[in-house]
């Protein structure tokens, strides 16, 4: 049996306790809910799906009704088989009702919506009465005068009488009704084998009981919905499952609408910092990693200049002081113990027997500036000289990696790199996300990409990459290695 519905409020105020987690069913309008017996037993039975609005029917690879999840399915092709993405039904659906009802007694009346007030239809009885007591029937006058004293006294939900009602000499039907009778109507048309117990004489079980034998699958197969149509962009399960209930808790949609501005960050995220200035910090890309990723920080000094690259071209550069990852060896930045980055990574300057270590770098290196919401509140104390980044700051430089090709591997030998030369700036300098950064070097920037890689990785390789600095790194080798 299926009941396709309008929005539906009322369980709350009903003896179905609603779960704490059940919030955000007011941006869809249409419910659907189906009796599949044993296979969803914790929901007592009942699958609840919905939809933003009647009118909407699913395609071949997007399912009609929500909550959805993203699966991978096969299909007949030209070779044979291959896999595509589809959006499918949740099998177990809203899951809201923690426990069965109370139905010993008769349930409690949901109170009047705002705006809902009985108050103004006795109003508009009584204008009738006096605006048109020339023109009504005898007859006509005592209805309305009876329509308005039903009214009258119905101020709240539970005043409002029971019908079939008589005032005066009228007897009103309609609704409301008591919804006990109805439900002892209801209760056993249907075979229902999840009620081990009287419904309306015992107090029911703290929550649904499992099936004494075995029925059907838990799982129930999802549809995908209606007729083929264009098979556009699916929708991302993140952003149009809008309720939470037992089965998707409101921490798990906090987390995953933290993850889509994420999203959308990296979506809009031009590819480098359009605009670089002096005296602020700055993530640039690495010739060599620093563990797990291709990058730097360092804070920028003085004002944008030019100079000639490497190819003799004029470009614009920076003064750029450099970091260090705090506590660890640049010789073995890229050992297993150093690779991976802490969710808070701390820094530090990166110093050599002569002073800190600098270099000039072609702007087109700077990849994102860190403002003062990245770092934590003890790393923005230390902004310019022990800073800290916050987890979601860490989680961009992560999607950054991977779309720019950006990552390290990690490495068993301590070996450092030899500091080697890049298309922006050879030399002297990058702690910067992290020590010295010893390990392998970036292949040239000019070598030609290989058919596997990406767009934006391709992209990421033809802009200029900051080297890394040598172990044995002092103020006179970094002077010696700039331009």
């Amino acid at each position: 049996m299926t009941c396709t519905a309008p929005r539906a409020t009322w369980f709350q105020s009903h003896s179905l306790k609603a779960s704490r987690d059940f919030k955000g069913y007011s941006f869809d309008l249409v419910f659907k809910y189906t009796c599949v017996g044993e296979a969803l037993w914790q929901h007592g039975g009942v699958q609840v799906l919905y939809k933003d609005r009647l009118s909407y029917t699913g395609t071949t690879i997007e399912a009609e009704w929500k909550p959805i999840q993203r699966a991978t399915r096969s299909r007949p092709s030209h070779q044979g088989t291959e896999s595509i993405e589809v959006n499918e039904t949740v099998s177990s659906g809203v899951l809201f009702v923690q426990r069965p009802p109370d139905l010993r007694t008769e349930p409690p009346r949901e109170e009047f919506a705002k705006g809902d007030d009985t108050f103004e239809t006795t109003q508009a009885c009584q204008r009738i009465i006096n605006g048109r007591s020339d023109s009504l029937s005898e007859e006509s006058m005592a209805f309305w005068k009876a329509l308005k004293a039903v009214h009258e006294e119905a101020r709240h939900a539970s005043a409002v009488p029971s019908m079939p009602f008589t005032s005066g000499r009228f007897q009103f039907d309609g609704s409301p009704r008591p919804l006990l009778p109805l439900l002892q109507d209801l209760a056993f048309r249907f075979p229902r084998p999840l009620i081990t117990w009287d419904l309306f004489k015992d107090a029911p079980p703290p929550e649904f009981p499992a099936p004494s034998a075995t029925g059907e699958d838990a799982e129930r197969p999802a549809a995908l919905g209606g007729a083929p149509k264009p098979q556009g962009e699916l929708r991302d399960p993140r952003r149009v499952n809008h309720i939470t209930h037992s089965g998707y808790s409101a921490a798990t949609a906090s987390r995953d609408a933290a993850d889509l501005k994420l999203d959308d960050w990296l979506e809009a995220f031009p590819g480098r910092v359009e605009g670089v200035k002096g005296g602020k910090l700055y993530i640039v890309r690495l010739s060599e990693q620093d563990g797990e990723f291709k990058l730097g920080l360092v804070q920028s000094d003085g004002k944008i200049f030019s100079k000639p690259d490497d190819d003799g071209q004029p470009a614009e550069f920076m003064r750029a002081l450099w970091f260090r990852r705090c506590g660890v060896d640049p010789a073995k930045c890229n050992d297993a113990k150093n690779f991976s980055w802490p969710k808070n990574p701390a820094f530090e300057l990166y110093m050599s027997s002569s002073g800190r270590i600098k270099d000039d770098l072609e702007v087109k290196s700077f990849l994102l500036e860190v403002e003062d919401a990245d770092l934590t509140e003890a790393g923005l104390a230390q902004k310019l000289k022990a800073p800290k980044l916050t987890e979601t700051f860490v989680k961009k430089l992560q999607m950054l990696a991977d779309k720019y090709d950006l990552r390290g591997e990690a490495s068993k030998s301590s070996a450092p790199a030899a500091g080697a030369k890049s298309s922006v700036a050879k030399g002297a300098a990058a702690k910067g996300a992290g020590a010295k950064v010893g390990g392998a070097k970036r292949e040239s920037s000019s070598a030609s990409a290989s058919s596997g890689e990406t767009e934006d990785a391709k992209r990421a390789a033809s802009l200029p990459h900051a080297s890394a600095p040598s172990n044995t790194a002092n103020s006179k080798a970094s002077k010696r290695s700039r331009r």
